[in-house]
């Protein structure tokens, strides 16, 4: 009975499969398939590692990996059934959404500062637009300001310089009536003449060039006489400042030409009657000024507002994930992927 009993405590390791004891090894293909998936992955971190603190991962190093894996990978499918196909495309795919999910959660920093700086830059463009609009104001104001000082010092010299300019622009033909004498002296109009007919006499062609020459003379003969009398007129009108900023166009024709007032002082005559015509104003144009310094701070406000809470936003997304982990995640990825195309190699060939 003794016997029997430790024949019948013996028998629960028994001499079957499993006499020798458990072993920590899984018995089905996909087991171990996926065991030796998770071995090789320990065995890449392990090389990622060294690669990553003694040669900074450069590029002879993780190629000559690639290199390894991929030999190592193609003796694996030869000579074994260890990574077993269904364990390798479990462990593919999974590891595949784990890198995705790591990946988008590493740029999550990132993409909450582009979103905060795009929010901001409509209040930053308003605040720029609020500078200008103040600066050209301060800028406009001390320039229309020497211009009136300029022009009070020595009016007198800068009347009669635009009388001159008046005058020699009224002593100018026009191009209508440069080609109406021209074609009455006889010249081809625009240039052109048939030189390859000269030989030839034309009748209807001569009465026709003498008619035109005719019509050309009488309307060279009335421009030339309107031209004297603007000339005239010109000469003889005076020029005072009430009537250089009367209103009217009798300054049309100068107006781009520029006046020197002073040192570093240029003021086109259009300008300079703009300027002269504008109601000076100091009370309004210190008004304008503290509306626009207002307008300024309200920008720089909702600007400062803007910013503070977009940099709240910034450092909250950092420390849900910081910059550190997608630094990592950039520095292991390629190992990563040559682990899983390696695995996909190392699947035997024609077998599950």
């Amino acid at each position: 009975m003794a016997e029997a009993s430790r024949q019948g405590t013996s028998g629960g390791r028994g001499n079957g499969p499993d006499s020798e004891g458990r072993s920590p090894w899984p018995k089905t293909p996909f087991g171990r398939g996926i065991g030796a998936c998770l071995l090789a992955a320990l065995a890449m971190a392990g090389v990622a590692a060294v690669g990553h603190f003694l040669v900074a991962s450069a590029i002879p190093f993780v190629a000559a990996v690639a290199l390894a894996t991929f030999l190592l990978a193609r003796q694996a499918a030869h000579r074994s059934t260890l990574f077993n196909k269904e364990a390798v495309d479990v462990f593919y795919y999974a590891l595949g959404l784990v890198g995705v999910l790591v990946f988008f959660a590493s740029e999550y920093p990132q993409r909450v500062e582009r979103e905060a700086l795009e929010a901001l830059r409509p209040h930053a463009e308003q605040r720029e637009a609020a500078r200008m609009a103040l600066a050209d104001h301060v800028r406009l104001t001390v320039r229309s300001a020497r211009i009136r000082a300029a022009f009070a010092g020595n009016a007198t010299d800068i009347l009669a310089e635009i009388r001159r300019m008046e005058v020699a622009a009224a002593e100018r033909l026009n191009q209508s009536e440069l080609l109406a004498c021209r074609q009455a002296e006889g010249l081809p109009l625009h240039g052109l003449h048939d030189f390859a007919g000269e030989e030839r006499f034309d009748p209807i062609r001569e009465a026709r060039e003498t008619l035109a020459r005719e019509m050309a003379r009488a309307a060279c003969d009335t421009a030339l006489e309107a031209w004297q009398q603007r000339i005239a007129a010109a000469r003889a009108r005076a020029l005072s400042p009430a009537q250089f900023l009367a209103d009217g166009s009798r300054f049309d024709a100068v107006s781009g030409r520029m006046l020197v007032l002073g040192e570093e002082l240029a003021v086109s005559v259009g300008d300079l009657r703009a300027v002269l015509r504008r109601p000076d104003d100091p009370a309004a144009t210190e008004a304008e000024r503290r509306k626009l310094e207002a307008a300024l701070t309200r920008a720089e406000q909702v600007y400062e507002g803007e910013k503070a809470a977009a940099d709240t936003a910034i450092d909250a997304a950092r420390l849900v994930m910081p910059r550190e982990a997608g630094l990592i995640a950039l520095v292991i990825w390629p190992y990563v992927l040559i682990l899983l195309l390696g695995l996909k190699l190392a699947r035997p060939r024609g077998r599950a």
